[in-house]
């Protein structure tokens, strides 16, 4: 049985990273990693919240200080977020998701979680 439990394993794999879904958030991710613009914005979001963890070591987050970071990294974490390929990576990602989220139900709806519990002395 594990031997034929294996192989749809792996069926399913292949037919997965063949589907659409998984294809176009390859090349997605391909054209996000590769534009400048998005490189750009990401070191800058990388940067503030480098400055904001940095702040946290010293101030409450409640401070000036603290507050002021947050809102720096929000901005960058935003501006990043609103560039077009950003918004198709993450379209993608989410179509994929949505994918192996159904995949997972199909497979385990009916997974008793109990099966396994620790039987009480």
């Amino acid at each position: 049985m594990e031997e034929k439990t294996l192989n749809k394993a792996y069926e399913l794999k292949e037919s997965i990273i063949k589907d659409e879904r998984y294809l176009n958030l390859l090349k997605k991710e391909k054209e996000m990693e590769e534009d400048e613009e998005v490189e750009r914005l990401s070191y800058l979001k990388d940067q503030a919240n480098n400055e904001y963890n940095d702040i946290l070591r010293f101030f409450k987050p409640e401070s000036n200080e603290a507050k002021n970071a947050q809102k720096k990294l929000y901005e960058a974490k935003k501006e990043l977020e609103s560039h077009p390929k950003v918004i198709a990576y993450l379209k993608a990602y989410q179509e994929l998701r949505q994918l192996l989220e159904e995949v997972n139900d199909i497979l385990f709806k009916d997974f008793n979680t109990n099966l396994c519990s620790k039987k009480e002395k």
